[in-house]
């Protein structure tokens, strides 16, 4: 697995700089949540957009690439998600990044708990629409499995 060059965009070279729109960012803050290595930041913008910023080693330009397209499509169909607003390289070409809109919300495993069990019942249905139109879509013949994409390796 390749690994994305630890916090270079904010020493120096040309970093997240290089991003377009990046001269309106007013806010950018280090997440540390998820399972990917991506290096990931939370954006506000001087116009007060919300965003979700993740980059990551240009090794992973093509999958990245098909993923973002994937989620172009998703969009399209109306999944209730971050949406796609850019994608493209940064660093002085060593990275790759996508800009995402910001979704707010709680971690399941923390609010799941206080929900009653209707809620989550309906909740589950909900979800189960969601996946029926995301698999609406088909994945590519040479995409990795799941669980080897998304866990981080021991």
């Amino acid at each position: 697995m390749c690994r994305c060059p630890d916090e270079i965009w904010f020493r120096g070279g040309d970093g997240i700089k290089s991003i377009q729109g990046y001269d309106a960012f007013s806010r950018i803050v280090p997440i540390t949540k998820g399972w990917s290595d991506d290096k990931k930041y939370y954006i506000e913008t001087s116009t007060g957009k919300r965003l979700l910023l993740r980059v990551m080693s240009f090794c992973e330009y093509d999958r990245k690439r098909a993923e973002f397209a994937v989620m172009q499509q998703l969009a399209a169909l109306g999944v209730p998600m971050s949406q796609p607003m850019g994608f493209g390289t940064c660093n002085k070409g060593t990275s790759v990044y996508m800009l995402l809109t910001w979704c707010d919300g709680e971690d399941a495993e923390i609010i799941l708990p206080l929900m009653t069990k209707t809620e989550q019942y309906v909740l589950g249905i909900r979800s189960g629409e969601i996946l029926r139109t995301i698999h609406s879509i088909s994945a590519p013949g040479d995409q990795e499995e799941w669980r080897d994409r998304q866990r981080p390796s021991s």
